[in-house]
């Protein structure tokens, strides 16, 4: 089990630092184009991994430690940061990174 929290803990410390280069190295309209209609585009991952690092992960790893049974629910449907024009995806992968850190 070590060898797996050790795995996920690497992948956790380098999550910022990817969205980061993707926020600040790729243009913002191709950010926010999603696949295909009805997808969600880069920019709304980043704002769902943000939203939810602030709002779910911590709490249900520290539900998970205690041996909790019930974990928060969450419903990005409803309870998402919406991605708007003005969204600034730098300051949303700072904002990420800050969370995650």
């Amino acid at each position: 089990m070590s060898d797996l929290i050790t795995r996920t803990i690497a992948v956790l410390r380098v999550d910022g630092e990817r969205w980061r280069a993707l926020a600040t190295g790729l243009d913002r309209e191709l950010l926010a184009r999603p696949p295909v209609p009805g997808e969600w585009s880069a920019l709304a991952c980043l704002g769902h991994a943000t939203d939810t690092e602030a709002a779910v992960f911590a709490a249900r790893v520290r539900a998970l430690l205690a041996g909790t049974p019930v974990l928060a629910s969450y419903d990005p449907d409803v309870e998402s940061t919406p991605i708007t024009p003005a969204t600034d995806p730098a300051a949303l992968a700072a904002r990420h990174a800050a969370l995650r850190a």
